[in-house]
């Protein structure tokens, strides 16, 4: 959706970028949070579900970054 909008000039393709990786990180935590919630954790598991899940995500991606990196250059 957000390429789709750069695509016809409503946004920058940088800006593109940003918002896709601020909306992965928010359905990220959005998928854990709501995870527990439906087991029917309190509301405080449920967030931290949702921060531990970001956080796995987001480390998962960069270390599939990292090793791109590395494979370019080493």
């Amino acid at each position: 959706m957000f390429f789709s909008l750069s695509a016809i000039g409503l946004i920058e393709i940088e800006t593109a970028f940003d918002l896709s990786e601020y909306s992965l990180a928010g359905m990220l935590f959005f998928y854990g949070y709501t995870a527990r919630i439906l087991s029917g954790a309190k509301i405080f598991r449920s967030i931290f579900a949702g921060i531990v899940s970001l956080f796995i995500g987001l480390l998962i991606a960069n270390i599939k970054i990292l090793s791109d990196f590395l494979k370019k250059y080493i």
